[in-house]
């Protein structure tokens, strides 16, 4: 069987951020901002769990505190920072023009991230023999 997360994991990036753009920087109705919104919120929510299993199975075991420490610290910390500047360039640009722009600017990085480092693309989970035989 072929695992898919190296090609969802990019696609529920996208449709969480498309989600956000329609919601907020096009959207006219405030039910239809809602159910983008509820459709971008259930790719983010297996978008973090496959990023918490990868983050897991990828990391030594020596190192894995350090490394959900870090994951801690960038998932509460990031979007402080976001919302920071996403206040301050809104009270310029008007948050439609903030958030519409926002979502393009993460569209293109996850795109660099992508191109820069290629093993998130190629990322294979596999099964240690112990594993298997274990039932996990």
């Amino acid at each position: 069987m072929m695992d898919r997360r190296p090609l969802a994991i990019p696609a529920l990036r996208r449709i969480w951020t498309a989600s956000l753009v329609a919601a907020a920087g096009g959207s006219f109705s405030l039910v239809a901002a809602f159910a983008v919104l509820a459709l971008g919120g259930a790719a983010n929510f297996v978008l973090s769990t496959f990023r918490n299993a990868i983050t897991q199975a990828c990391t030594d075991d020596a190192m894995r505190g350090r490394i959900s420490g870090a994951m801690t610290v960038v998932l509460v910390g990031g979007p402080q920072l976001a919302n920071l500047l996403h206040g301050a360039i809104g009270a310029l640009a008007g948050p439609r023009v903030t958030i519409g722009a926002g979502g393009v600017l993460t569209v293109v990085t996850v795109a660099v991230v992508l191109r820069a480092v290629p093993e998130l693309r190629r990322y294979a989970a596999t099964r240690t023999p112990a594993a298997a035989g274990s039932g996990r």
